[in-house]
């Protein structure tokens, strides 16, 4: 396990890396294009767009870099473990929208009742304002389409390919929690994590990174533009309430149904070793990636009240 300890620290070193580079390069390209397209910056799409390209053209080639020394997995890819049918996609949709909803109403109850103890008024969501302030195609590219599938190629297939010789559970768990720090604020990071494990579970379970790709989508499209749209509608309000418990209660049902019946279990040839928690956890770089997140998540909680 000294080998897996090595590779989860040359992980942990790039992410941070990665996080750190694509922070700097959005703030220097939006200042470059303030400087030359100052109309241009105003638009939350088009600075959602350079944005991406700060991260992905520019700090995900320093994590690839960083992580050139962890050998590739052999397969490159998983097996698909059981045949892909709509009523898989369907269950897994429930189930990332149970996670997601279920996540995001326990973090915002403690949330709640942290501040209105210690009577400091805490950033809940960074994200607020953002979505709306486009045409509706430019927030479903920006949100919907290209988060998605970038998202699912670096944080599921390329981390496959990294750590997946290791056994399908590490790399589920590491898929999942680098996902969620990734974002950089505790708001995002409890439902984003669950969120990462079952795509990495899809990823295992199909062999096909389509799949979560097609799965994010349809929750970036519900969470990110339709719940902004109603807002202010009551009638279609309760409906989305509805909707919402719903899709909670068949993803509950769901999980644990599955839970019982083996069908989260991996493949037996695929399991890890013992200790591979401790490992993927106490090691210098993914502990400097979890550091990177509470420091910059602390400041994010604060900012309101500096």
């Amino acid at each position: 396990m000294m080998e897996y300890k090595k590779a989860a620290s040359r992980i942990g070193w790039g992410m941070a890396a990665f996080f750190l580079t694509s922070q700097v390069a959005q703030v220097l390209l939006i200042s470059i294009v303030a400087l030359i397209f100052p109309a241009l910056v105003t638009r939350i799409s088009a600075t959602l767009l350079i944005t991406d390209i700060g991260i992905y053209g520019i700090g995900l080639p320093v994590l690839m870099l960083i992580c050139k020394g962890v050998p590739n997995a052999d397969p490159q890819t998983p097996k698909q473990q059981k045949p892909v049918t709509p009523v898989l996609i369907l269950k897994t949709l429930c189930m990332g929208f149970a996670a997601m909803y279920v996540a995001n109403f326990i973090y915002l109850g403690i949330m709640t009742v942290f501040s209105n103890v210690s009577g400091y008024s805490l950033n809940q969501n960074v994200l607020e304002g953002v979505v709306g302030q486009s045409s509706l195609w430019e927030d479903i590219l920006v949100f919907c389409v290209i988060p998605p599938i970038l998202e699912e190629l670096v944080f599921r297939k390329y981390l496959y390919k990294k750590i997946g010789a290791y056994g399908d559970n590490v790399f589920i768990f590491v898929s999942g929690l680098c996902f969620g720090l990734f974002h950089g604020n505790l708001n995002q990071f409890f439902y984003a994590t669950l969120l990462g494990f079952l795509l990495a579970w899809l990823y295992v379970t199909t062999g096909n990174v389509v799949w979560g790709m097609l799965v994010h989508m349809i929750i970036n499209i519900v969470g990110g533009i339709v719940a902004p749209a109603i807002l202010g509608n009551d009638i279609l309000l309760t409906l989305f309430g509805v909707f919402v418990l719903a899709v909670m209660i068949t993803g509950i049902v769901c999980f644990i149904r599955g839970k019982r019946r083996g069908e989260f279990a991996v493949n037996p040839e695929r399991k890890a070793e013992k200790g591979w928690v401790k490992n993927t956890l106490l090691n210098v770089g993914m502990m400097a990636y979890i550091l990177l997140f509470i420091v910059l998540s602390i400041l994010i909680l604060a900012m309101p009240n500096l």
